[in-house]
């Protein structure tokens, strides 16, 4: 089968069903867990999975989710209590509020054979906690959704590269409160030789973005450190190691293939097995990204809309109100649930200096040791 010649009713329905079945082969006997938040990609495995069970098997999915209080950005209970409800199972609830986030940081750090560590592992430590406490030792997540179904408005480049100028000037128009500098880092920036950028660098007599995913290296890092171990031509090699037929398409296959994703999906996968949990990836499955890859990037935004066909592939399998799309001011959804903000600004300068104080890591050269919790204490908050 040619993937890029079906329709979009006709891919959907075939996504629809290799997600089905990617679902059900990853499942463990009994019980199994879907960790599941109100946007589109755990929903979806979670809808695509019960569908795809024989109806007498379908108590055997359920989901564990974390409610967040009224009110706060990241609470979407609602939408999945409308999930829940449509597919008659109940949901097994984390109350966010009780989730540490810092806790036994050097314990854990001591443990660890790498320095970094990760924003989220007591959030899905507690989920794990959440999937034991149903009896399920398998546990399903949306991993993959936000890597293959969307992509940024890298597409601006896209179109002015191909001439597509009304298309250019329309979608730049909509992304305008984002201001001019936006624009030009995602429509402009990736036409532009690494030459003529890195002669900038030198006539500007500063540092200038390289690439539209390039981020800027941590404010306590010494520069001479980052200069002397290359840190920035290293990270630059990785964002330019992938080549799709477009931009667009190149930032997809990216998303997917570079080593920061594997490094923090085995990190927490080790994490969660400690808990006695193993978590599952459904959307990666190897069928459903060679699928969606090979589809136009057109169905992963239009402009007004992402996730286009993976929303389509799950009509009437979720609520019209869960596949909704964005407000156009976006404040009626929020796909990323991130952990409380006051409880990372008042923990994260303190737990540094305790688990790093200047003198342990600065004799070692990659930290600046002098007002070393300034620039922390700007980033947190």
């Amino acid at each position: 089968m040619d993937e890029r010649r079906l329709g979009l009713r006709e891919a959907a329905l075939e996504l629809q069903a290799l997600l089905g079945r990617a679902t059900v082969e990853r499942m463990g006997g009994g019980t199994n867990a879907v960790w599941m938040s109100g946007g589109w990609d755990s929903t979806a495995v979670f809808a695509a999975g019960q569908q795809a069970l024989p109806p007498a098997e379908r108590s055997r999915l359920r989901p564990v989710s974390i409610s967040y209080p009224e009110g706060d950005l990241g609470c979407e209970d609602e939408f999945i209590r409308q999930v829940s409800t449509r597919w008659g199972t109940d949901t097994h609830w984390i109350q966010s509020d009780a989730i540490p986030l810092l806790d036994g940081l050097e314990e854990r750090a001591a443990l660890a054979d790498e320095p970094p560590t990760h924003l989220y592992e007591l959030w899905n430590r507690e989920l794990a906690r959440g999937a034991r406490a149903i009896g399920a030792r398998v546990a399903l997540d949306g991993c993959g959704g936000d890597n293959l179904f969307q992509v940024s408005d890298v597409v601006l480049a896209d179109l002015l590269r191909t001439g597509h100028l009304i298309e250019f000037a329309r979608l730049a128009r909509s992304r305008r409160r984002a201001g001019w500098k936006y624009l030009a880092r995602a429509g402009v920036l990736p036409l532009v030789p690494d030459a003529v950028l890195r002669a900038g660098e030198l006539v500007a007599g500063r540092r200038i973005p390289r690439h539209y995913m390039e981020h800027p290296a941590a404010p306590w890092m010494r520069p001479e450190f980052v200069a002397t171990h290359g840190l920035r031509d290293r990270a630059l090699a990785t964002l330019r190691s992938t080549r799709g037929a477009s931009l667009a398409q190149t930032e997809n296959m990216l998303y997917v293939s570079a080593p920061a994703w594997s490094w923090a999906g085995g990190y927490m996968r080790g994490v969660l097995l400690q808990e006695g949990v193993e978590a599952r990836s459904p959307l990666l499955d190897r069928r459903v990204v060679e699928f969606a890859l090979a589809r136009p990037v057109a169905e992963r935004t239009d402009g007004a809309e992402t996730k286009i066909l993976l929303r389509r592939a799950m009509a009437g399998l979720l609520p019209e109100s869960v596949l909704a799309p964005l407000a156009p001011d976006g404040k009626h959804r929020r796909v990323l649930a991130a952990p409380d903000a006051r409880g990372i600004s008042g923990a994260a300068p303190a737990a540094f200096l305790t688990a790093a104080p200047p003198g342990r890591v600065g004799h070692r050269g990659s930290v600046r040791t002098q007002g070393s919790c300034g620039p922390l204490d700007d980033e947190w908050r």
